[in-house]
């Protein structure tokens, strides 16, 4: 006869048995069907929750124009998870920390702001709904709240740094700093990165630095940075995580002419860039651009430049009609033979537009190998990006050679140029990166590489590359 003990012992196997008996067991279409629709009003209940609350911790215009988008965005996953007819995407949340993003929204046209609009352009066109901070604790507030939901976040280099560093003792600070005062969170629990005591922080895995230079600005490398450039290509493969981005979608929005002006057009947003030390062709400009032949109609060649300030009256030939709305400024260049580069800026987006409306971009050589000139992987240059280009797209000029920049413009008038977009910048292309970061598993990469990282202990040490060192406990 069985003791007791052996049979609470036998019951104990018999049900681990049944128990995996009925894991095994696919569930039925109906069951499916079930469980998806319970899941579905259960997440739209937490979504709408989080945009209720946001509404109180965060209101419109606190420290940016997020809130309103994310008040739309969420409302908008809300009603398709109750309906059932959300678009394969929806939800996936991908939760932005930067102002860059909503000022893209917004049509700010900086460097930083064209890339933020082609990962908007990227993610939409894959139905992911964007979420927007620009504060840790905001961050933390949406991340906590569908965590499920969001498999990444591109985060400003400076947001890592701080939500690494934030703990019960330096949370305060960064909450006043916002101006203002968060009262959401547990009191004796304050923290951002998920570690041994934080468990419901975001996974550092989860989070990737958008940084647009190519320094590796993340704990764990330039895997988690991402970059607007493939610098691993220019840069003896040093790169960050080449995210990249396309201008195919506005420039396109322009129509190309056939005809264009006798004229070239400056790159340069401020007259100092041509006044300065720095200028590429002092000097040299005035001769050259006399020297160009008129057209069949018997116009006078010229340079056209749209920037701020006085160029004086040492560039004879160069015609500044000062700055433009961003929409009249590309039509500008649009018209226009070639671009021509004067030293600065430094890997300005503006070649792309220009290429993409068929205008062939003149780059300036700061320095090359005198011994092995051709050697492109030495050259530095003012669009590294574009030094492996060659005409009729990309000219390229050693600085302050008035013979090199003579042939190069001659080339670009005599050669013109249809629509040209390098092959990693069309929207497919940029489309099919965002799609792989998102869905990526980096858990398993991070767990693999950085496992220190991937679960950090209460004392978070960690190295940033900029050779800052953050102690929290």
């Amino acid at each position: 006869m069985w003791s007791r003990r052996r049979f609470m012992a036998a019951v104990c196997v018999a049900l681990v048995c049944l128990i995996a008996y009925f894991q095994r067991v696919p569930y039925t279409a109906e069951q499916q069907v079930d469980n998806d629709a319970r899941w579905r009003l259960a997440t739209a209940r937490r979504v709408s929750e989080l945009r209720r609350k946001l509404k109180d911790y965060y209101p419109p215009g606190w420290n940016h124009d997020g809130p309103r988008m994310n008040y739309m965005a969420l409302d908008r996953l809300a009603a398709c998870l109750e309906q059932g007819n959300c678009p394969p995407g929806s939800d996936t949340v991908i939760l932005l920390v930067s102002h860059h993003f909503a000022q893209a929204r917004d049509g700010w046209a900086a460097g930083e702001e064209v890339w933020a609009h082609s990962v908007h352009m990227a993610f939409d066109s894959l139905n992911y709904t964007l979420l927007y901070a620009v504060d840790d604790s905001e961050m933390l507030f949406i991340y906590r709240s569908i965590p499920d939901l969001i498999p990444i976040l591109l985060l400003q280099p400076s947001n890592v740094e701080k939500c690494v560093a934030r703990n019960n003792s330096y949370y305060l600070d960064q909450n006043l700093a916002s101006g203002f005062p968060i009262d959401w969170e547990t009191p004796g629990r304050h923290g951002c990165v998920k570690r041994v005591g934080y468990e419901e922080g975001i996974p550092l895995w989860k989070m990737f630095s958008w940084a647009w230079w190519e320094a590796p600005l993340h704990p764990m490398g330039r895997i988690w940075t991402l970059g607007p450039e493939d610098w691993g290509y220019f840069k003896h493969n040093l790169g960050n995580t080449y995210l990249g981005y396309s201008v195919q979608d506005r420039c396109e929005r322009i129509p190309f002419y056939e005809q264009r002006e006798h004229r070239g057009l400056v790159l340069a947003k401020r007259a100092d860039y041509m006044t300065g030390n720095n200028m590429a062709w002092p000097d040299i400009l005035p001769d050259i651009i006399s020297s160009v032949p008129q057209d069949e109609n018997g116009r006078a060649f010229e340079l056209l430049a749209t920037a701020s300030g006085s160029l004086g009256d040492k560039f004879k030939g160069v015609r500044n009609v000062g700055p433009m709305d961003r929409n009249s400024w590309l039509n500008e260049v649009a018209k226009s033979k070639f671009m021509l580069a004067v030293g600065r800026p430094y890997l300005s987006p503006s070649p792309y537009d220009a290429l993409c409306f068929g205008v062939p971009f003149i780059n300036v050589i700061y320095s090359r190998n005198k011994n092995d000139p051709e050697d492109r992987k030495q050259w530095r240059t003012q669009h590294d990006a574009l030094k492996f280009f060659d005409p009729p797209y990309v000219y390229h000029v050693l600085e302050k050679s008035a013979e090199e920049l003579s042939a190069a413009i001659l080339g670009a008038i005599n050669n013109p140029i249809g629509r040209w977009i390098p092959p990693a910048m069309t929207l497919d292309a940029t489309r099919e990166r965002h799609l792989e970061l998102a869905t990526h598993d980096w858990r398993s990469r991070a767990s693999t590489e950085f496992p220190e990282l991937y679960e950090p202990s209460v004392s978070l040490t960690i190295r940033f590359s900029l050779s800052l060192t953050y102690t929290r406990t």
